[in-house]
């Protein structure tokens, strides 16, 4: 009896488990629900309209869109972030790392990334 009702423990939670990580990846992700490794930018602040999860290096946000039917371009739209990756981020006004806009520590969350970084942000790389 001992072991049924354990395995019927542990089934529950690979479920509960499975259905966690589902329910994640049909919604925008949020602070809470986001991977360990990965940049979360958002089109609006707060964590706000589109998202998109992105790894630590993008030379070129041109051509990327956010997650989502009908997004929007990520190219000069980012207003909010989440460096979720071990590494400080720093995020560019151009292509290819150029004219440095904002740095972001490594688990830091930037509700507005400021005046001057709001949708003008166009690459980004650990630094």
């Amino acid at each position: 009896m001992k072991k049924v009702l354990s395995v019927r423990r542990i089934a529950v939670a690979a479920v509960v488990g499975l259905g966690t990580v589902a329910a994640g990846l049909l919604v925008n992700p949020s602070p809470a629900a986001a991977a360990s490794t990965t940049v979360y930018l958002w089109q609006d602040i707060n964590f706000t309209g589109y998202s998109v999860a992105h790894y630590t290096w993008d030379s070129n946000f041109s051509g990327e869109t956010y997650s989502g039917g009908g997004a929007p371009g990520l190219n000069d739209s980012v207003s909010s972030i989440w460096n979720t990756s071990d590494y400080r981020e720093c995020f560019y006004r151009d292509a290819n790392f150029s004219g440095l806009v904002l740095t972001v520590n490594a688990g830091q969350q930037v509700l507005w990334v400021g005046a001057g970084a709001n949708d003008n942000i166009s690459s980004m790389q650990p630094c």
